[in-house]
């Protein structure tokens, strides 16, 4: 019994559940038809409000005391009707002249010939200079020198003279020399076998230890090659080089002669 009991529930709540599923697709469609119908009667309004406002803008209202007395009033119209209704008069349309030959304006004066000639073109040239022949030989190049004469020191030439000359490896410190105003310093230096090398060299004034030029050479000696150039330095008086490189180095302190 009791399992009978349980099956009729469960029929029960399956025919109720069918039920409300038919009853909820039921309720969707109504909705649906409502909202068609309320959608159509919105348009139709549309549509007839721009019927009226063309249908006033094409036709010219007469007030009330112009109205002709002559037009028909339908039977049963209140007498205050016809007072202050107003008569819509038609808005008469445009003519239009008759179709045909006559209706297309003809030219008063149709010119018979042009009196202006036309240029006449001119004639072609038959002959065209011919291009000169090029040439099949060039000139050969000279050689190039591969060794140049060394300028000789003169006086008051600008030329530059070695006054002092250092070699060494690693740091070392100069004596006090004396320069002059526009000298400059020329140095070469190779790395080691196996890493490259720095070379600094800085500039002190030899009376109170100060430094005239931080920083006056500052390369990198590469392995393999060998590096070299110039920097000028201005300032006279008594200096000393304070020279730092982890390469083999070679200074030289030049002045203009």
């Amino acid at each position: 019994m009791l399992k009978l009991k349980k099956r009729r529930k469960q029929k029960n709540a399956f025919q109720d559940r069918g039920s409300n599923r038919i009853f909820d697709v039921l309720s969707f469609f109504a909705l649906f038809l409502l909202g068609f119908v309320v959608y159509e009667c919105v348009i139709c309004y549309a549509t007839f409000g721009q019927l009226q406002s063309t249908a006033a803008s094409q036709t010219t209202i007469v007030a009330p005391t112009e109205r002709p007395m002559d037009i028909p009033v339908p039977l049963g119209t209140p007498l205050y009707t016809m007072m202050y209704m107003p008569t819509i008069v038609p808005t008469p349309r445009p003519t239009f002249p008759p179709m045909g030959l006559s209706a297309v304006p003809q030219p008063t004066n149709t010119p018979t010939s042009v009196s202006t000639p036309l240029p006449q073109p001119t004639a072609l040239p038959t002959s065209f200079p011919q291009p000169t022949a090029l040439p099949t030989s060039f000139p050969q190049p000279t050689s190039v020198p591969t060794s140049f004469p060394q300028p000789t020191p003169t006086s008051g030439t600008g030329m530059w003279s070695t006054v002092y000359s250092y070699t060494g490896n690693g740091a070392k410190q100069t004596p006090t020399i004396s320069v002059p105003a526009d000298w400059r310093i020329a140095y070469t230096c190779s790395g080691n076998t196996t890493v490259d090398g720095v070379l600094t060299v800085t500039v002190y004034n030899s009376s109170d230890q100060s430094p005239i030029d931080v920083g006056a050479v500052n390369t990198t000696c590469t392995v393999g090659r060998t590096i070299s150039d110039v920097t000028e330095v201005h300032g006279a008086g008594q200096v000393y080089l304070d020279i730092n490189s982890t390469a083999d180095w070679t200074i030289q302190v030049q002045e203009k002669i």
